[in-house]
């Protein structure tokens, strides 16, 4: 299995099916666009005065907090000003994850994403020993690949793997505190997990209020406050990430569009272009023929 190292990159799309890691300095204030990927993620937050969002929670962070992020997920990260920010990335493959657990007996070592997803709660605290074991599999990560070095890639696949147990059992020692370290709201939780089930149904500001028993003005405001979105951003952005993993995963872009929640292909291409650059078509093209690459 081969895995890429980067200092730094920009991309949100894989160029394996393994893993990638980073090592990443952001030096100004920027709100960056929520978004999702068709792959776990981890991030290792190291300095800065960063909140980071995953869909409605808000999480102020600390040196030393990990989050971690499945497919299914919206996040961005608001810099605020002050110091750089700075973190460990590291992009895991469910190609790469399913291998690991076929060999694995006893683990799945996909648990911590999918669970901190299922709770809610997308933030791990590690204890001392077990953060810096972390950060020295990041830095061993980070180190150049050199297929001279006998075993230099199985090594590196061993350094992956162990660094994905030690996330999975930080998980497991994490305890969640209501109310500590996050920003949210039960009720836009509950619209967001609505919103997630029922993502290709009629989805209109009308339709949610009379499901929730709420008005329309406060709903609307109450939304906007936790998430930084209005509804209908929230709802076409969801369908828009959601289109384009599927697009990434070898879906035909019609099919992408329907089961993605739009009704009329010219309105889903317009917007996928608007958001992307690409048209679904072109974006489909351009990653079956680079984003898979070994």
């Amino acid at each position: 299995m081969k895995g890429q190292i980067w200092l730094k990159d920009d991309r949100q799309v894989m160029n394996t099916n393994t893993y990638e890691i980073f090592h990443n300095y952001t030096d100004r204030a920027i709100d960056l666009d929520f978004h999702m990927h068709n792959f776990y993620e981890v991030l290792v937050f190291l300095g800065g005065k960063v909140d980071y969002q995953v869909e409605d929670k808000t999480y102020p962070l600390r040196p030393g907090d990990i989050l971690l992020t499945n497919s299914s997920e919206l996040h961005r990260a608001i810099i605020r000003d002050g110091k750089p920010y700075e973190r460990f990335v590291g992009w895991f493959h469910p190609d790469f994850v399913n291998k690991l657990n076929a060999q694995i007996i006893d683990a799945d070592v996909a648990a911590c994403f999918d669970s901190s997803s299922k709770m809610h709660f997308n933030l791990l605290h590690a204890d001392s020993e077990t953060f810096h074991e972390i950060v020295k599999l990041f830095e061993q990560l980070m180190k150049p690949a050199d297929e001279k070095i006998f075993g230099d890639r199985a090594l590196r696949d061993c350094y992956a793997t162990e660094l994905l147990i030690l996330l999975n059992q930080a998980h497991l020692n994490t305890t969640i505190t209501p109310g500590i370290h996050l920003i949210n709201n039960p009720k836009v939780n509950d619209v967001i997990f609505y919103i997630n089930q029922n993502l290709c149904e009629e989805l209109t500001l009308d339709n949610l209020s009379e499901h929730f028993y709420i008005s329309k003005y406060y709903l609307t405001r109450l939304f906007k406050q936790y998430t930084g979105l209005t509804l209908h951003q929230y709802i076409l952005r969801k369908r828009l990430n959601t289109s384009k993993t599927m697009l990434a995963n070898g879906c035909a872009p019609y099919d992408a569009c329907i089961d993605s929640g739009f009704k009329n292909y010219s309105h889903f291409s317009k917007c996928f272009k608007d958001c992307f650059m690409l048209s679904p078509s072109e974006y489909s093209e351009a990653y079956q023929s680079e984003g898979k690459k070994e």
